[in-house]
């Protein structure tokens, strides 16, 4: 299976990654992010811990969210939420 199919945390970074910049930018943003949690794992000896390393789905979101607000804000277009 490869990262772009893998559903964990390393998968969705791929992924995003690969939206953002293409197949070699995300290859290698995402060899960096393992190769920086492997070497604080050797300096720290420490064992790995998914939580430190993913973000939680609403935690994106909301960031989603807060940066396309201010995308939308650039352009001079306010949003509403309305309930209904």
């Amino acid at each position: 299976m490869t990262l772009a199919q893998h559903k964990g945390v390393f998968g969705q970074f791929y992924r995003r990654m690969k939206s953002r910049g293409g197949g070699k930018y995300a290859v290698c943003a995402t060899a960096h992010k393992l190769a920086k949690i492997i070497y604080t794992m050797v300096r720290n000896k420490s064992n790995y811990e998914a939580s430190k390393v993913s973000i939680s789905d609403e935690k994106w979101l909301e960031r989603r969210k807060l940066w396309l607000t201010k995308e939308l804000a650039k352009v001079d277009y306010k949003l509403t939420a309305t309930i209904g």
